[in-house]
Order: C-alpha cells, then sequence, then structure tokens
C-alpha cells in the first residue's frame, strides 16, 4: 500500500491517522487479542471524543466483555446452537448497554445511549450475517446519534464504512483468497476507511465554521 501517495494528496493527515488507528483494532480483533485489542480501541477513542486515555478504558470495559461474548455468539450461530447464540447474543447486547450508557454519559451529550447500543448490537449482528443495507444503516443510525450529523450525511458514511468491512471481511485467508489479494484488499479496504475518516471530519468541519 502506497500510503507516501495518500500522504501526497488532499487526505488529511487526521483521516490518515484515524484509519490507522481502526484497522488496527479490526486487525487484533481478528488474532483474538483482546487485552491489545482494548487498548487500540482506547487509542481510537481519545482522538475521536474529548475524553482521556483513563476515562476511555473505563468506558470500554464492558464493550470488551461484549466483543468477548460476540465471538461466542457468532461460534454458537454457526454451530446451529440456536438458544445458546440467543444467549450470548443477549450478553453482547448488555454490555454494548452499558458501553453505550458511560459513553454518552461521559461526554455529555443529550443522547439515548441505550439507543445507540442497540444500533450497534443490530450492526455486530448484520456483520456476522452479512447483511449489507442493514449494516449501513445501523452505522448511520450511530454516527447520527453521535455526531450531530444529519442521517443522510451518515447513511453516506455508513455505506463508505460497509464498503471497508466487507473489502475487510474478504481478506481472510480461510475464503481461500490468495495472500496477494489479501493485500490488495486491505489496500483497498485502508482506501475505503481513509474516505470515511476524510468526509466525516469534513461534516464535522462545516458545523463549527
Amino acid at each position: 500500500m502506497n500510503l507516501n501517495y495518500l500522504e501526497s494528496t488532499h487526505v488529511s493527515p487526521e483521516a490518515l491517522n484515524l484509519t490507522k488507528l481502526e484497522l488496527n483494532t479490526w486487525k487484533l480483533h481478528d488474532k483474538k487479542l483482546p487485552h491489545r485489542l482494548m487498548t487500540a480501541m482506547a487509542n481510537l477513542y481519545t482522538e475521536i471524543y474529548p475524553i482521556s486515555k483513563d476515562e476511555a478504558f473505563e468506558i470500554l470495559e464492558p464493550w470488551i466483555s461484549a466483543v468477548w461474548w460476540h465471538d461466542v455468539a457468532e461460534t454458537a450461530e454457526d454451530g446451529g446452537m440456536i438458544s445458546e447464540s440467543e444467549m450470548y447474543w443477549e450478553k453482547v447486547r448488555n454490555g454494548l448497554k452499558e458501553h453505550y450508557t458511560l459513553l454518552v454519559d461521559k461526554l455529555g451529550v443529550n443522547v439515548d445511549g441505550a439507543k445507540i447500543a442497540e444500533h450497534d448490537f443490530e450492526r455486530w449482528v448484520a456483520h456476522h450475517r452479512r447483511e449489507y443495507e442493514k449494516y449501513t444503516h445501523h452505522d448511520a443510525s450511530i454516527v447520527a446519534g453521535l455526531s450531530d450529523i444529519p442521517y443522510e450525511q451518515a447513511y453516506h458514511l455508513g455505506k463508505l464504512r460497509a464498503d471497508a468491512v466487507w473489502m475487510h471481511n474478504d481478506t481472510h485467508l480461510e475464503t481461500g483468497v490468495s495472500e496477494k489479494k489479501a493485500e490488495e484488499l486491505w489496500a483497498e479496504t485502508f482506501l475505503k476507511l481513509t474516505e470515511f475518516y476524510e468526509t466525516y471530519l469534513a461534516i464535522n468541519n462545516q458545523k463549527t465554521a
């Protein structure tokens, strides 16, 4: 991936930094490294939200638990253990609700944390079941709710992130993709997520101009 090319174009250093931080969380989740994942998420959160690293870790405690149960739920669902998977998915929902309640309280915004959590829960489920349109809608709803962005603009952002996520899905070697193709898909994923953050930052800058 030619990062020098990206850095020589109109893409902002802020967008590049956020992209690198988020993609690092994806890679750490793929590798099942929860402690490093939580640290990586805290690094991302402190760049996106006006919170300290200690506050980010506190907010992310229930989130990392939800991630663990999410992996268990997916395995159970894929194995046909439906009743068990539903029980595990409920643990995911509860962890996300606690996480977003803490986040909106720390941010001091007038947002229903439980509603945002439900959108994130449905986004995780849609990702696992490869439901692109549902994923896009719920991602857009999270961005619109937490960033006070009109849904129409947030939906465009949701599609950009969904495209990046779907490309990332195809990078897994167990899907039969070659290592060379996986590298190409990672580069495309990086570009699409960079476009997401560049657009996200531009919208937020317009609000404060």
